[in-house]
């Protein structure tokens, strides 16, 4: 519900700046990239939470990711930094 009211409130606020021609082409691409991270981070939360469902990786109790998943994603993040 907050998000729902904030992001009308972000509209509202672009719209009465883009009526008076506060916004230029540079302002409206950095908040589309604002509105992008957040949609990535969104998206990302949802992904972690797929994942905690899974008690082959995860386990509730604990709330600890279990010793192969925790290998694996850093196997994964140092790979991807050596290319």
């Amino acid at each position: 519900m907050a998000g729902t009211a904030w992001t009308r409130y972000e509209k509202a606020i672009i719209i009465w700046l883009n009526k008076r021609g506060f916004l230029d082409k540079v302002v409206k691409e950095q908040l589309h990239r604002f509105a992008n991270k957040r949609r990535t981070l969104t998206a990302i939360r949802s992904q972690l939470a797929e994942l905690r469902k899974n008690p082959t990786i995860y386990n509730a109790r604990r709330r600890t990711w279990n010793e192969e998943a925790v290998l694996e994603s850093l196997s994964k993040t140092t790979m991807s930094r050596k290319d």
